[in-house]
């Protein structure tokens, strides 16, 4: 929904996350892919789990098949390999640790 109340995008993905670089990620039937913001299939929904794009890369994961490092077409530009059977479903634990001190907290 736009500030005018129009609905632009409407109401059927799963789940949906915010719009990062122009596309946001959504759940459609179980898997992940990601919109545009007029609501179109950029990449379609083919991946157990992807991240948000941050300078035009995206971590995506497909079951049994391959993990990696995606471009905003959902072509693989860097490939981790297979998942090991204990690593599937920790595959997306990679964060930056908080300092003590928000003050110095940097991007």
């Amino acid at each position: 929904m736009d500030t005018s109340g129009t609905v632009v995008i409407p109401a059927k993905f799963e789940k949906a996350a915010s719009f990062s670089e122009g596309f946001a990620k959504v759940q459609f039937e179980g898997k992940y892919g990601f919109i545009d913001k007029s609501g179109n299939w950029v990449i379609k929904s083919k991946y157990e789990n992807v991240s948000n794009f941050k300078n035009g890369i995206a971590f995506a994961y497909q079951k049994n098949e391959r993990m990696g490092y995606i471009d905003q077409t959902g072509k693989f530009i860097w490939r981790t390999g297979k998942p090991k059977k204990k690593e599937k479903k920790k595959i997306l634990m990679i964060g930056i640790k908080r300092p003590k001190s928000p003050t110095y907290f940097l991007f």
